[in-house]
């Protein structure tokens, strides 16, 4: 969990992970009226990305957000007509205002995000961890194990998926899960008992749910089932989890196609109910393999007044940030970061990585083309390295030496 200032009286939002400020925070007194608020702020915020801080009568930060046109974002928390949104009634609690212009969108993004892990503002309620209810499948211990959700893996847990966004939704998922691939879900106490298993006294077990005899569990509870048959089930549905294979949906499909051709409608809706519900897992699992596979490069922003800046993104996480290195001596701190941000291994996931991911994952998301304007760690470490190399050659001399004269020459020749 992120240690937050929530209690503090507010000063300043400190110092930032992605970019330098310009210049200290200002504290804006707001007018008492709405129409002086909104004239305060058409005279004195810019039209630029950024983020904003909502201040109430006893010095609290109570809101944070941010804006790719800080301006128009503030006027409608002060509309001419009073109405119930929660933008109006945050408007109405503050007291004081404070903003600070960001150099590009995503920037805004990643410090409005920070801001609210620092200062856990009671009105924000996306990223904050507190707030959350991540999703995480996990795979139960004992001999028969099975998956069930967690809002987080416990410490012991042999193997878990996520975080993903949705507990309820993914419960009923992860039900299904168990049931295609005919895993037990019963309460953990339950004891097991496998076929070749020999018992002292020779007794008649019965299933303890339905489940067996709809043929969605090999019935553990009841030696129905060899434990090397139980284990080869838990290990299919781990390779579906990991995305190595996905027979399971295919066979939905050709079980879905063949009910409906033989007119036995209620059955195709049941199994295409069970198709949307493993896709949906699968669909949710693919999308968060290929952020922590796929996406761990240098990112360059075309920021405003043709600045550029770079954004170290490891493992589906924005790290840190700061200007692309135009000199020597930034070109080998630049290095220093770079080497040691994608140097770490990557943590396991948490609670806390859900909003980052998403940030970063609807940005290229929605930005395809963005792509093009990364690059690989390595690739940043030349440009780094060769910029800082400048440094320790020796100057040209203003008269050419006879070794440039005949490199020159070689040229000119051609």
């Amino acid at each position: 969990m992120f240690a937050t200032e929530n209690d503090a009286v507010f000063s300043d939002f400190g110092r930032s992970a992605y970019y330098a400020r310009k210049k200290r925070l200002i504290t804006w007194e707001l007018p008492p009226d709405g129409a002086g608020r909104r004239r305060l702020v058409r005279s004195s915020v810019p039209p630029t990305p950024g983020v904003y801080g909502m201040i109430d009568a006893d010095g609290h930060l109570i809101y944070v957000g941010k804006s790719k046109s800080l301006a128009h974002r503030l006027l409608s928390y002060f509309p001419v007509k009073s109405n119930g949104e929660k933008s109006a009634r945050i408007g109405r609690h503050a007291r004081r205002l404070i903003w600070e212009t960001a150099p590009h969108e995503l920037l805004a993004l990643l410090r409005e995000l920070e801001l609210i892990r620092r200062f856990a503002p009671k009105f924000n309620v996306e990223g904050r961890p507190e707030q959350q209810r991540p999703a995480f499948i996990c795979l139960t211990q004992g001999p028969a194990p099975f998956f069930h959700v967690a809002s987080a893996p416990p410490s012991n847990c042999p193997a878990w998926f996520g975080p993903l966004r949705g507990v309820s939704r993914f419960r009923t998922a992860v039900e299904q899960l168990n049931r295609r691939f005919m895993l037990r879900d019963c309460p953990q106490k339950t004891p097991m008992s496998f076929a070749e298993q020999r018992e002292l006294f020779i007794s008649d077990r019965k299933p303890g749910c339905l489940r067996y005899e709809l043929e969605t569990c090999l019935g553990p509870c009841a030696a129905l089932c060899t434990h090397r048959d139980y284990t080869e089930s838990v290990e299919r549905a781990l390779a579906f989890l990991r995305g190595q294979d996905l027979s399971v949906l295919k066979g939905l499909e050709r079980a879905m196609g063949s009910a409906a051709s033989n007119q036995q409608f209620e059955r195709a809706v049941v199994l295409r109910d069970a198709w949307r519900q493993m896709a949906a897992i699968d669909r949710s699992l693919e999308r968060l393999r290929s952020l922590k596979r796929d996406f761990s490069f240098v990112y360059e922003l075309r920021c405003r007044q043709s600045q550029r800046s770079w954004i170290l993104v490891r493992a589906g996480h924005a790290v840190a940030g700061f200007p692309r290195p135009s000199g020597p001596r930034a070109a080998i701190e630049v290095s220093r970061r770079i080497r040691e941000v994608f140097s770490e291994t990557p943590s396991n996931a948490s609670p806390e990585d859900l909003d980052m991911l998403r940030i970063v994952g609807k940005w290229f998301r929605q930005r395809e083309k963005e792509v093009k304007f990364t690059r690989a760690p390595d690739e940043a470490l030349e440009y780094c390295d060769a910029l800082a190399n400048s440094l320790r050659k020796p100057r040209p001399s203003l008269v050419p030496t006879a070794v440039q004269l005949r490199s020159v020459g070689d040229f000119t020749d051609a």
